[in-house]
C-alpha cells in the first residue's frame, strides 16, 4: 500500500523564510558600530585606569555585528535556495526520537530541545532558535511524534550550514 501524506508544517504557508533587506542589514551594522564607538570613547574619557580592558567593548561589538551579519546573509541565501527549489527530501520512520520534556536544560549530548532521525538524516532544533524552519517540540504542540512515518523537506543553509526543516508531511501508515 502506498503512503498518503498530510502536510503538517510548511514554511512557505507561514510567509516563507524571513530575510533582511540590504538596507536593514546596513542600518543594524551602522547602529552597532556607532554605538560601540561612542561607548568606547565615553569609557576611555571617564576611566583613567585599565584602558586596555576597554578593548573588550569594541571586540564584543565586532563579534555581535559579525554574527548578525552572517545570520542575515544566511537567511537571505536560504530564501534563495528555497525559491530555487534546492530542497532535499527524506522519508521514513522516525528513529532515535528524543525530546526535552520540560526540563530546564536539554540533554548534554545534543544541546537541542528535540532530536530525531528520518531516512538516515539526523534532525535537531532548539525552540528558541531564530533560524527559519520548524522548531516546535512535541510537548508544546509540535507535529513530530515517535512512531510516525514522515516525509521531511529541508535545506542546508549555505553560510552557517544549518539544517532547516521547510516542510513536514505525515504518512498515513504508522511505523512499528
Amino acid at each position: 500500500m502506498s503512503q498518503l501524506y498530510t502536510v503538517a508544517y510548511n514554511v512557505q504557508a507561514s510567509g516563507g523564510v524571513p530575510s533582511f533587506s540590504p538596507d536593514e542589514v546596513a542600518a543594524v551594522l551602522f547602529g552597532f558600530g556607532f554605538a560601540s564607538i561612542i561607548l568606547a570613547i565615553g569609557c576611555a574619557l571617564t576611566w583613567k585606569r585599565n584602558k586596555k580592558s576597554l578593548l573588550i567593548i569594541p571586540i564584543l561589538a565586532v563579534g555581535v555585528i559579525g554574527y548578525l551579519s552572517l545570520d542575515a546573509w544566511d537567511r537571505k541565501a536560504s530564501a534563495s535556495e528555497l525559491a530555487a527549489g534546492k530542497v532535499k527530501v527524506v522519508q521514513g520512520c522516525i528513529e532515535n526520537f528524543n525530546t526535552n520534556r520540560g526540563e530546564s536544560y536539554p540533554s548534554k549530548s545534543s544541546f537541542k530541545d528535540e532530536t530525531w532521525d528520518v531516512g538516515g538524516e539526523h534532525f535537531g532544533y532548539k525552540v528558541t532558535s531564530n533560524a527559519p524552519g520548524y522548531h516546535e517540540r512535541e510537548v508544546r504542540g509540535g507535529v513530530v511524534h515517535e512512531g510516525q512515518y514522515l516525509r521531511v523537506s529541508y535545506i542546508v543553509s549555505p553560510i552557517l550550514k544549518r539544517q532547516e526543516i521547510m516542510k513536514i508531511e505525515i504518512g498515513s501508515e504508522r511505523c512499528k
